[in-house]
């Protein structure tokens, strides 16, 4: 081979070896280059004809003159991405994102407040918010049109239902905008049934009525006032007012009340009035209790308790006051008696401490009826009967040895002892009997007969 064709084909070898793969002379370079990437290729040759052995020398050494120098130079370029612009999908969202009710029939209208918030970067508009697709149970309110929202800005308005009879009910909010899709809200009521009663209430304005003290005869008979209320929506029944029991003792007819009977309806937000009248007897503490039966679970009897202290009138403004004592105490227990001439002995016109204030003469008026104030159960006394007005007659005047109280004596025998009476006519001491022995126990003593009203007393 001649040394130009040599010289020829590794210039072609070398030509090769530089070229990028799969670029031509139309390509223009890949990846990270640029138009402005250029390869420049150096090659000295240094070619002597007259050298009988071909040298070909090929250096990197840019200083020498035989090299071949291969340089690539990179331009660096700055990228400006394109603009996209912002996307509106989901930057509107609703709270709550749908709409659903549970209902009960004769429930209320109910109103559900729904907000719309802008989430994105650029200002929502609004067009409109249409209820579509839906029944007629459902309404919309405060309804907004041509609504700018900015960025994180917020807007309400109100989904209605008013049950129409129907079982189910659905619908959709849609809400349009200029630049996304409408915003679907979907609504849905179903009816669970009949509306459970709500529990009916009742109360009274006080448990305890107090009379507090009053002195037979001389202060007004007392009247007090409470009232039964219904404290809830349901109409309550009051079926009657029961006359209860204080200690296993029934309340005594000093105390009486009116209404005194049932049924009671009082409707909601509504009360009943009950007068409750004290009529003062014997002197003493006296207590009851009204039992109020009703409807209401829970409460279905109510009490309200009854009190009132009656104190005896001044002696002289008593028509009579006696007074017994005995001198055993204790273990003797002695019992005065006080009837009307002929009666039987411990029966319902005997005044004792079994039938403490019997009613004589007018029924149910008090005044001339006889009360044992003091019955004293182990001596000495005293026990006092009192009448505030006595009515014409004559009346025996009496006393029984109830009982030594199980204390006899030393020598087993019953205890005895000595009695006294003493008659006061208006406040004055009439006539002082006794004392009188009393051997043993059921020993009776039948002190003396008084004619009323001219105030004689004498023996039996």
């Amino acid at each position: 081979m001649s040394n130009s064709k040599w010289i020829m084909f590794v210039l072609f070898l070398l030509s090769a070896c530089s070229a990028d793969p799969g670029t031509s002379e139309t390509d223009g370079p890949v990846g990270s280059r640029g138009d402005s990437g250029n390869s420049t290729l150096d090659i000295g040759i240094d070619a002597d004809s007259e050298t009988s052995d071909p040298d070909v020398g090929i250096e990197s050494d840019s200083d020498s003159a035989t090299d071949t120098t291969l340089d690539t130079n990179e331009t660096d370029t700055e990228i400006t991405p394109p603009e996209v612009p912002i996307s509106r999908d989901g930057l509107l969202a609703s709270d709550p994102d749908s709409v659903y009710l549970s209902y009960f029939d004769g429930e209320p209208r109910i109103d559900t407040p729904v907000t719309l918030t802008n989430r994105g970067e650029g200002n929502v508009h609004i067009t409109e918010i249409v209820l579509e697709e839906a029944a007629s149970s459902f309404n919309i309110f405060d309804n907004r049109v041509n609504l700018d929202l900015a960025p994180m800005e917020s807007s309400t308005f109100t989904v209605r239902f008013e049950s129409n009879g129907e079982t189910y009910h659905e619908g959709m909010v849609r809400v349009y905008m200029t630049n996304d899709d409408p915003l679907e809200i979907p609504l849905l009521a179903t009816r669970k049934g009949t509306l459970p009663e709500e529990p009916r209430c009742i109360e009274v304005s006080t448990a305890n009525v107090n009379f507090g003290s009053i002195v037979r005869g001389v202060d007004p008979d007392g009247e007090q006032t409470f009232e039964i209320r219904n404290c809830g929506n349901n109409e309550v029944t009051v079926s009657r007012l029961d006359r209860g029991s204080v200690f296993f003792t029934p309340t005594p007819a000093n105390f009486q009340w009116d209404p005194v009977a049932g049924p009671i309806v009082i409707p909601t937000g509504g009360s009943e009035t009950v007068t409750v009248t004290f009529t003062p007897g014997r002197v003493g503490r006296v207590s009851g209790k009204i039992d109020i039966r009703t409807n209401v679970e829970g409460n279905e009897t109510l009490s309200v308790n009854l009190n009132a202290n009656v104190e005896r009138p001044p002696i002289g403004d008593l028509d009579l006051h006696l007074i017994l004592n005995w001198d055993e105490s204790p273990g003797a227990d002695v019992d005065f008696h006080f009837m009307p001439e002929g009666a039987e002995y411990d029966g319902s016109e005997d005044c004792y401490y079994g039938n403490m204030e019997p009613d004589w003469g007018v029924s149910g008026v008090y005044e001339d009826n006889p009360f044992l104030d003091v019955d004293d159960l182990e001596g000495p006394g005293p026990e006092n009967i009192n009448v505030d007005e006595l009515a014409d007659g004559r009346y025996l005047i009496s006393v029984y040895y109830y009982s030594d109280t199980g204390s006899g004596s030393s020598d087993g025998m019953s205890k005895s002892t000595n009695a006294e009476v003493y008659v006061y006519i208006h406040g004055t001491l009439a006539q002082h009997f006794g004392p009188h022995h009393l051997g043993s126990s059921s020993d009776r003593w039948d002190v003396a007969i008084i004619d009323w009203p001219s105030g004689t007393l004498t023996a039996p």
